[in-house]
């Protein structure tokens, strides 16, 4: 970028962490000339790429902290989620169009940790809800008692989409019917 500067610090260099306060790696700061920070992009890129998150740090169109929800917490328990939680670039055009169709709503996901396609799956679901943040998402393994019998579980993963009022609008069960994950919620909130 003309004009910028960078700077390269060791986290483990005495005092880093702390000196700016992080707490997860890699953490790239964006401070302006006179030294005000105004971004950090925190182990991955929010929107897809490097330059789309300094493009939108520069805007003033970036949250520093990707919102969690209990999605973050269930890829954090294996290797093989997170990872592919780190690689998985969302379609940001099709999750704003979920969005603006349908601003509020609740999805159930019931899952287990060694299905193929919870494994390829759930960590999309958890980078897909970064991008909705007035959704709840709610996650259940599939071993809790008396879950697949109350949502009629048929086949792992199960996401069921309700709307705000509880009304169950659509389920993706096993892998989506369509192209992608967004393609499939897409087609169930605009229907």
């Amino acid at each position: 970028m003309p004009g910028w500067t960078f700077k390269l610090e060791d986290r483990d260099q005495a005092g880093v962490a702390e000196k700016y306060g992080v707490r997860k790696i890699p953490t790239i700061i964006i401070k302006d000339s006179s030294g005000k920070e105004f971004g950090r992009i925190i182990e991955s890129p929010k929107f897809g790429s490097l330059e789309q998150d300094l493009l939108a740090i520069a805007k003033g169109e970036y949250d520093q902290e990707v919102p969690r929800n209990p999605l973050h917490d269930y890829v954090d328990t294996e290797k093989e989620f997170r990872a592919r939680y780190e690689r998985y670039q969302p379609d940001l055009p099709l999750i704003k169009q979920v969005h603006d169709a349908l601003p509020k709503a609740k999805v159930i996901a019931v899952n287990c940790h060694h299905g193929r396609e919870c494994i390829r799956y759930i960590p999309r679901l958890a980078r897909i809800s970064e991008h909705l943040p007035n959704w709840e998402f709610i996650v259940f393994d599939h071993n809790t008692p008396d879950i697949a019998d109350r949502y009629q579980v048929k086949g792992l993963p199960t996401f069921i989409i309700q709307a705000p009022d509880g009304k169950e609008l659509g389920r993706i069960t096993g892998k989506p019917t369509s192209e992608s994950l967004e393609r499939d919620l897409l087609n169930i909130v605009a229907s």
